[in-house]
């Protein structure tokens, strides 16, 4: 019987309750689009649908897959150490979190969203990337570094000239010294 109330299947049975009301709500969300926007490709109800319908997909393989304290005898030796990386992501092992990374890397994702606009795409997401690489405990600076400059350009250029929609890439500042 404990097999079948493990905790992540528990976890499970509510997150596909929660997906569900919210992809309830996303489809709903139809109702309200302007009529000159509902023949566009993206809509405002668009990723909501695939988020929701995801999360449902990801809820029931977390309710049927096994639990991963399965005592089953691994045939290779890549299952066994598979089976060994997911077992630490069980619940069993919540109470071992690194709640301080946690509470830092939260921290910095407010400081992130608020000084976004200011500082601007590129140096704001510059920054989040290298002390959150930091925070997790990456030290590889080159690496860090090289991630962190080269992923804020290129969701910037993609953004703006495949989405082509308007991010402001530098500092308002900034901006208006090299307009004028």
């Amino acid at each position: 019987m404990s097999r079948l109330l493990s905790a992540d299947r528990i976890v499970g049975v509510i997150l596909l309750i929660l997906c569900c009301l919210f992809t309830y709500f996303a489809f709903d969300l139809a109702k309200t689009i302007p009529p000159f926007f509902k023949n566009q490709p993206m809509r405002v109800d668009t990723l909501p649908r695939i988020l929701g319908v995801a999360g449902i997909i990801a809820s029931v393989v977390t309710i049927i897959a096994p639990t991963t304290g399965a005592k089953s005898a691994p045939e290779h030796k890549q299952l066994k150490e598979s089976q060994d990386r997911m077992a630490d992501l069980s619940f069993a092992n919540f109470g071992q979190a690194k709640w301080g990374q946690l509470v830092a890397m939260i921290a910095l994702m407010i400081v992130y969203s608020t000084y976004l606009r200011a500082g601007g795409f590129i140096p704001s997401t510059f920054f989040l990337l290298l002390f959150g690489s930091i925070i997790l405990g990456e030290r590889r600076w080159v690496a860090m570094v090289l991630v962190s400059i080269i992923a804020p350009l290129a969701i910037w250029l993609l953004v703006t000239y495949v989405l082509d929609r308007t991010i402001p890439p530098l500092p308002r500042a900034l901006m208006d010294m090299m307009r004028g």
